[in-house]
């Protein structure tokens, strides 16, 4: 019995310690692979807001052209191909990360974009306004999707996850308003005149912009001469467009302006997701 009382609780304490080091390793592994997974949606979201990015060009440009701008004819033939090589793209690899992306939706967002976006000539202003945005919308959505399925937005107490929510939902909702004042204003500027309709659109957008921009305790931080530059926005669209009775305003001017702004939220929003990538690395690192 002598060493049975001796081998026995000594056999139970190994097994007890295998049993826990093998529980630890499955864990480390799966954790890696969990911040692996953020990783690769982090450059996913990006492509998406690329892509919306292009589509509210488009948006925009259409919407000068329906308004009497032929000038942006000859660059919107070249923005359809982009938009069509840009979301081919995103559905391969929607197909590679099925546990991050929805392929039905993706395809439902493919075929909206030819059957309606595309058939844009067909359109009055806020047809063509409508299509788009209702389009971008959804598209937004999916990147709430993906941040939530990674897990990089599903723990509000994280102030990683703070900032992701910051740049890949509030951030592109405020510069989607701008977007929309864009198409409207551009168009505005393009026939000379706006209608009741659009002015009280951007009435709204203007306020909402104002708000989106003043936000308190953000954690992203816009450079004060982009500031400026949405400000001197907002001030023409008010007493230039919505304010004023014969609109004499140039077109091009407010397009690239408006277009500036816009690029320049998309390299914060850039810049702020390569910083994420870093914060997930250096955890990922650790294990």
């Amino acid at each position: 019995m002598y060493p049975t009382q001796i081998y026995l609780p000594m056999i139970l304490i190994f097994l007890f310690l295998l049993t826990l080091t093998y529980a630890i390793n499955i864990r480390k592994r799966n954790d890696k692979t969990f911040y692996e997974t953020r990783k690769v949606a982090l450059v996913l979201c990006q492509e998406i807001l690329e892509l919306v990015n292009l589509m509210q060009k488009h948006r925009g440009m259409s919407s000068g052209i329906i308004g009497g701008n032929n000038g942006f004819k000859v660059q919107i033939n070249k923005l359809f191909s982009d938009i069509n090589g840009r979301l081919a793209s995103i559905m391969l690899e929607s197909k590679s990360y099925p546990q991050l992306f929805d392929y039905a939706i993706w395809d439902d967002i493919q075929a909206r974009w030819q059957n309606k976006c595309q058939q844009w000539p067909d359109y009055e202003l806020i047809h063509n306004v409508e299509n788009h945005s209702y389009l971008i919308r959804i598209i937004l959505d999916q990147v709430n999707v993906l941040t939530d399925r990674a897990g990089i937005t599903t723990d509000a107490s994280s102030k990683v996850n703070k900032m992701a929510r910051e740049i890949l939902r509030e951030l592109p909702e405020l510069v989607e308003y701008i977007g929309q004042m864009r198409a409207l204003s551009v168009h505005s500027a393009s026939a000379q005149t706006c209608s009741t309709d659009s002015k009280l659109h951007l009435r709204y957008l203007h306020q909402s912009i104002h708000d989106g921009v003043n936000k308190p305790a953000s954690l992203v931080i816009i450079p004060d001469q982009i500031k400026a530059q949405l400000d001197q926005l907002l001030d023409l669209v008010e007493t230039k467009i919505i304010k004023c009775e014969k609109i004499d305003i140039d077109a091009d001017d407010l397009f690239q302006l408006c277009t500036k702004i816009i690029d320049a939220y998309l390299d914060i929003s850039k810049s702020a997701i390569t910083n994420l990538k870093k914060k997930v690395f250096a955890i990922q690192e650790s294990y």
